[in-house]
């Protein structure tokens, strides 16, 4: 049954989750429920705060759904509620889909995490001005250090349905922006290749491998690549429906799915079911502890890493369309999981306190907070001067994901302005630079052009 109070839908229901019957009288962890008590009032505030269109949440333990909410609308014209069953788009969580399809193929195929780019898309090239480095590996595509950009944005957003095999027609033109196995350089081109790559392997597309090896075995019977039939709408800053584009790029955040699949489908993670254990527990570790630029960055296979607080280490994955937004994070050691997805873009910043919960849950089991990886603090950077006749050929405007990023030259400073906010950006190399805003921006010479990186 369904009980509504002040637009809250509260469900207390049967879920049946990778074909296991739950009982509605099951009591979740005394921790979890002391934490969802306390996280739950607070989520509520924040929410209503916002004017959050629609927001759908899940919380989790490895094989029960303890809790499954909704918030506004899934289409306000239509007055569809947003419901745990609602679709939505769900942005980059669709990479944990492709690397679980990657890691699959691993057992059953030549595959292995040192196959190389030109066993995985013979035939086609990617420029490179580093003649001397190492060969792009799966194990690179997976744990975003292939050195591949993080976009092409020409045909990357469309108003109808565009296929990812044309980005095949656009990757000889691409040249890397730094060497495969260096640092950590966040890319959906990677994981749009990735898709393509397994396409070829077994001549079978995207979509039905997809639900070949995973929606049909664990029953995500709400999780698609096609919009047909999905009423829910994106909602912009002002709280007005809009038009939330296609992408080419579907391997990388084409998927739509709602908090009970997604919930599903990070159980048989937790469980095993999906993938072996042993392949989970690689996933989960950091690919990247051997390369100091990374500073405290922890980057998985498909899943990103950080120590939070109470709960220690956390696994997640967050995503991001034009509007809609979505966040799945779990602790391996606490068990529980949390997923939110939402079809309004104002609610970016409320999703982090996914990770809240989730210390909360650490807190009520009595654990204490853990220190972070600390590898490299920017205080200790060996900083160089640069001529200024150098920083200048730096300088222009530069063309980022749905926004402009414009880099000056000031007293002999490079200053970078891009929405929200100005910076320094402090010189390490000619070439690699620290922003005061602890990211990285990268330039790279190419022809007549320079290109910029920028990784959080």
């Amino acid at each position: 049954f369904v009980l509504r109070m002040n637009n809250w839908i509260r469900w207390s229901c049967i879920w049946l989750v990778s074909g296991i019957s739950l009982s509605a009288t099951a009591q979740p962890h005394d921790a979890i429920q002391s934490a969802y008590d306390r996280f739950l009032p607070q989520w509520q505030k924040a929410v209503k705060k916002a004017s959050i269109t629609g927001v759908s949440w899940a919380v989790f333990t490895v094989d029960t759904i303890l809790y499954a909410d909704g918030w506004g609308h899934a289409n306000k014209a239509l007055k569809i509620d947003a419901t745990p069953t609602t679709p939505y788009r769900i942005g980059s969580i669709t990479k944990l889909f492709t690397a679980t399809l990657a890691l699959q193929h691993t057992l059953d195929s030549h595959w292995s995490m040192g196959t190389t780019w030109d066993t995985l898309l013979p035939d086609t090239e990617v420029r490179s001005l580093y003649p001397n480095a190492s060969p792009i590996t799966l194990r690179h595509l997976l744990s975003h250090q292939s050195g591949l950009p993080s976009d092409i944005l020409k045909g990357a957003f469309t108003t109808y349905p565009n296929e990812p095999d044309r980005l095949l027609k656009q990757l000889p033109k691409t040249y890397l922006i730094l060497p495969p196995g260096k640092m950590t350089v966040y890319s959906n081109i990677a994981y749009t290749a990735l898709g393509l790559a397994l396409e070829r392997a077994t001549d079978t597309s995207y979509a039905a491998l997809l639900q070949r090896h995973i929606t049909d075995p664990l029953g995500l019977t709400h999780t698609t690549l096609h919009a047909d039939s999905i009423l829910t709408k994106a909602y912009n800053e002002k709280g007005r429906a809009a038009a939330e584009p296609f992408i080419r790029d579907i391997p990388a955040g084409g998927l739509y799915s709602t908090v009970i699949d997604i919930a599903s489908f990070a159980q048989s993670w937790m469980s095993h079911t999906i993938l072996p254990a042993a392949l989970v527990e690689e996933a989960w570790q950091a690919q990247n502890h051997s390369l100091p630029l990374d500073l405290e960055l922890e980057q998985g296979l498909g899943w990103q890493i950080r120590q939070w607080g109470s709960a220690g280490k956390v696994v997640w994955r967050n995503g991001a369309n034009r509007y809609y937004r979505s966040m799945l994070a779990l602790s391996p050691d606490l068990q529980p999981g949390i997923v939110m997805l939402s079809n309004d873009i104002r609610s970016e910043p409320l999703l982090s306190l996914a990770f809240q919960f989730l210390d909360l849950v650490g807190q009520e089991a009595g654990l204490r907070p853990k220190q972070s990886r600390n590898q490299w603090v920017p205080d200790e950077l060996p900083t160089i001067d640069l001529p200024a006749s150098l920083l200048a050929t730096y300088t222009g405007t530069y063309i980022m994901p749905g926004y402009r990023f414009k880099i000056t030259l000031q007293n002999d400073k490079l200053k970078a302005r891009m929405p929200g906010t100005t910076f320094t950006l402090i010189p390490v190399d000619s070439h690699l630079f620290y922003p005061v805003s602890r990211s990285w921006i990268f330039f790279t010479k190419a022809e007549k052009s320079t290109l910029l990186s920028f990784q959080e």
